[in-house]
């Protein structure tokens, strides 16, 4: 899981920096036109690499997923039986019950 993780973020950095270096060439061109254009783009240099790194150590604090059950076979096949014998238990009473005012339903309409 935690290669998915990187595979995503590895993805969106590339998109990210894509962007970074088409504006840092477009500041290169532009830069006779505004004072402020190459200061941004240097901050914003900062910014991305230190928003690439922590996302890296973000991902790789991030507790890994524990697999691991115990099953005992032994007493879990039986609890499951009676699991399943009180389920079907529980459904057929509640059938008994169901026709039983079914049946209870139509006796009183013949009667009217």
């Amino acid at each position: 899981m935690l290669l998915i993780y990187i595979a995503i973020y590895v993805v969106v950095l590339l998109i990210v920096w894509w962007f970074y270096a088409v504006a840092r060439m477009h500041t290169m061109k532009f830069k006779n036109f505004s004072t402020h254009i190459v200061p941004v783009t240097n901050f914003l240099l900062i910014f991305l690499i230190v928003l690439s790194v922590l996302g890296f150590i973000m991902i790789f604090m991030l507790t890994p997923d524990t697999d691991n059950f115990e099953v005992s076979t032994s007493s879990s096949s039986n609890q499951v039986e009676e699991v399943e014998n009180n389920e079907n238990n529980q459904k057929s009473q509640d059938e008994v019950e169901e026709t039983k005012s079914f049946q209870q339903d139509i006796i009183g309409e013949e009667f009217y």
